[in-house]
């Protein structure tokens, strides 16, 4: 309830009002052929404010369970092609995953095109329409996913006991942990610009 303006802007949220709860309980979504679902979880929604409850992804070669909150959420989903209300999803999240696949994750944002089915112009263009919306979106992201990871795979890298932090921060990710893998210990540290 409450005024679209209020809502917008991150200033005046508190004028507004949301409430409700999603509760998930095998619900399912095909994103670039890859079924993914949420076996279970629960979303609450109160003012400003939205914490995740024992939300349980499964797919694309993964486990992932997700607890946290975050706040902001109207001003993100209410934001305009340029942000002119500075709005950000301030977030902290504790990820668990038992089992992670990061190359069929990744390519989850992917072109939805193949670019073998469309000449090769439309898949130059439709891959850059796409990589502005992921930039659009990520550009609202200002927080951190406290990750646990058992085990994990990109491609012929094999990992286990990944313990670090992604930090989203004006439009970047940045990545830092340790783990096991390949008969020996690595440390993660670098920077994904989207």
């Amino acid at each position: 309830k409450g005024l679209y303006s209020d809502m917008a802007d991150i200033r005046n949220i508190m004028a507004g009002d949301m409430g409700g709860e999603i509760t998930f309980d095998d619900a399912t979504l095909t994103i670039n052929g890859e079924k993914m679902m949420v076996d279970r979880g629960l979303l609450v929604f109160q003012n400003n404010q939205m914490r995740l409850e024992g939300l349980k992804i499964d797919g694309a070669g993964s486990e992932i369970d997700l607890q946290g909150q975050a706040q902001n959420l109207l001003p993100v989903l209410f934001a305009d092609s340029v942000n002119s209300k500075n709005a950000s999803l301030d977030f902290t999240v504790d990820l668990l995953s038992p089992k992670m696949d990061l190359a069929r994750l990744v390519k989850l944002a992917d072109s939805p095109a193949d670019s073998k089915a469309v000449p090769r112009q439309l898949y130059a263009s439709l891959r850059l329409e796409n990589t502005k919306g992921q930039a659009r979106l990520t550009d609202l992201l200002n927080g951190t996913f406290k990750a646990k990871v058992a085990e994990f795979t990109y491609n012929k890298i094999e990992g286990r006991n990944f313990e670090g932090s992604l930090v989203f921060e004006k439009g970047q990710m940045k990545i830092a942990g340790n783990a096991n893998g390949m008969d020996g210990a690595f440390k993660v540290d670098g920077t994904l610009f989207f």
